[in-house]
């Protein structure tokens, strides 16, 4: 026992009391364990409260990430009816080919701009219905059951943000409809 050879020990304790010096000594050691008990405990739970310090830290990390990400998400749907008033534009301009490239140009123009901020379209045309992403404005009677619950017509583009949705695409269902016939 290496660790406790600088200990002297006396037969009086300062006090006027004595004590049989394995009993001091057996104190003493005790004394020494508890403190080392209390030192651990101390030590395991500043370990602890930095951990979570460091969770916390990364947690304000992604939600400020989370929320300039989509900080944007009010302007955008703003600007939105904008893109659908040019593609509109575009497809019932009577003006002349000059015209026509000054809508395209804005409008791709437009695009470009809010794809560098993670917005994008999508357009479901041919793909089946997802309640999900598309929004029904209206039915349309097919001819065939492989166009039942098919997007026929979009009537405005979806666009998703960071791919979260921020508007589902609006379009016409298919609904196929079996002819029972008499006989």
């Amino acid at each position: 026992m290496t660790d406790f050879d600088d200990i002297v020990l006396e037969p009086e304790d300062g006090e006027g009391n004595t004590k049989n010096p394995e009993q001091k000594l057996k104190e003493l050691r005790e004394k020494i364990k508890e403190t080392a008990k209390q030192r651990d405990e101390y030590l395991d739970s500043l370990q602890r409260m930095k951990a979570d310090y460091i969770n916390a830290k990364k947690r304000f990390e992604e939600e400020k990430q989370g929320l300039t990400r989509f900080a944007t998400e009010g302007l955008v749907l703003q600007l939105l009816p904008v893109v659908d008033g040019l593609e509109s534009a575009l497809l019932h301009s009577e003006g002349g080919a000059s015209a026509r490239d000054g809508i395209k140009n804005i409008k791709n123009e437009l695009l470009k701009i809010l794809s560098q901020n993670g917005i994008e379209s999508f357009d479901p045309t041919g793909q089946a219905f997802d309640p999900n992403l598309h929004e029904p404005v209206e039915t349309l009677a097919v001819k065939t059951e492989s166009e039942d619950n098919i997007v026929i017509v979009v009537h405005q583009k979806g666009y998703t943000l960071h791919g979260r949705l921020i508007r589902p695409a609006r379009v016409a269902v298919g609904h196929f409809k079996p002819v029972i016939s008499d006989q």
